[in-house]
């Protein structure tokens, strides 16, 4: 199961930056320097994500690193459901979108309210 965090991380690698940890849902710190290279890749993943794939979207909020929490929280707008402003039914899904508004990056706490 592809995740947010390990998409990042992945897309990042492949642009060329040395990596040297198996990818994991928690990327080393530099593997996230290139988010501006790969978020529009997240977001047009996220285009296509419905509610039997929402929790693997909002996974990367979970991440370790702030910069990939960041990323995934500037895709998921592009959610369909999201964007449509459907509550999702997973109670899972909405404790994980609920932990992102008390984010300890105080920009990516803004970010999920």
């Amino acid at each position: 199961m592809l995740t947010i965090s390990m998409l990042t991380c992945t897309a990042v690698c492949r642009a060329g930056q040395e990596h040297t940890q198996r990818v994991t849902t928690t990327p080393s710190q530099h593997c996230c320097s290139c988010r501006e290279r790969v978020q529009p890749l997240l977001g047009s993943l996220c285009r296509g994500v419905g509610e039997p794939e929402l929790m693997q979207a909002v996974s990367g909020l979970l991440a370790g690193s702030a910069a990939v929490r960041a990323a995934a929280l500037a895709a998921l707008p592009s959610v369909p459901l999201l964007a449509e402003g459907v509550t999702p039914d997973s109670g899972e899904v909405l404790a994980v979108l609920a932990l992102a508004r008390h984010d300890v990056n105080e920009d990516n706490a803004a970010a999920a309210t």
